[in-house]
């Protein structure tokens, strides 16, 4: 097998680990551009300095100053694209549910520490159904088992739908009237399409992860522990920033997202 080695002009390493170093040392590019938090950093051409604990498309965007570019007065919102197809086929299968004007929920996170009990997810279907709200739960087909435990705990069931790719997935969230949601994929995908998102936040560094330009409110605890990396709770027996956070203050925190122009 022969591997082609390309050349590259500029490299930017985005990521800063290990491997990535090795990807930008190997490019044959005479220009390796990595933060000054980057591992190795003295094998980098260039190093840029970002300001710490800036929101990640800021620190993303810092890369720009390679080249000297002012975006003061440039548009900086994300955006998201989906094909006509996916549009089609959620609002058919919307259609066959006969759900309209719904308040979307995924209730799902990579994390323990970033994922709110299914149990609560459960009494908050409920509640909003008593306030006259129609609640909607959305999730991938590996996520079935998690709609299935929040369905078997509420009482009065739970409207689910499946998107079967990401495409479908941003399409049923561009449908929405709101997005419920925690510190997940979809929650960046909600903002991104310009969303009311309501986040119930865990473990993670808020001021690094929050919802990007767009409106939104969010529920969370504020343990001197936080953030962490979440890949363990080292200081509970459970990762309490999630699990404690409250029904009712999720829904107090639902009904001041409603007030926001």
């Amino acid at each position: 097998m022969k591997i082609r080695r390309e050349k590259y002009d500029v490299v930017f390493n985005f990521h800063g680990n290990s491997t990535s170093y090795l990807f930008t040392i190997f490019s044959g590019s005479p220009e390796k551009i990595g933060l000054e938090t980057h591992r190795f950093k003295k094998n980098y051409t260039h190093v840029i300095r970002p300001v710490k604990n800036i929101h990640s498309v800021l620190l993303q965007l810092s890369y720009l100053k390679y080249f000297n570019i002012d975006l003061s007065k440039e548009d900086i919102s994300s955006d998201f694209f989906i094909p006509s197809e996916a549009e089609s086929k959620v609002e058919k299968k919307l259609e066959r549910m006969e759900v309209k004007n719904f308040i979307l929920i995924h209730p799902n996170a990579t994390l323990e520490s970033k994922k709110w009990p299914e149990e609560k997810f459960a009494k908050l279907n409920d509640l909003l159904i008593e306030n006259n709200f129609s609640p909607l739960f959305v999730g991938a087909p590996f996520e079935l088992d998690v709609l299935e435990k929040i369905e078997r705990n509420s009482k009065n069931g739970i409207k689910k739908i499946i998107a079967d790719n990401i495409k479908e997935l941003g399409a049923v969230i561009k449908k929405s009237e709101i997005f419920i949601c925690c510190d997940s994929g979809p929650m960046h995908m909600g903002a991104a399409l310009k969303k009311k998102i309501l986040v119930i936040w865990g473990s993670s560094n808020y001021n690094v992860w929050h919802p990007w330009m767009t409106k939104f409110v969010v529920v969370k605890k504020d343990l001197d522990c936080m953030p962490c990396p979440g890949y363990k709770c080292s200081r509970y027996k459970y990762p309490r920033c999630i699990k404690d956070i409250d029904v009712e203050e999720v829904l107090r925190s639902f009904k001041e997202l409603i007030e926001k122009n």
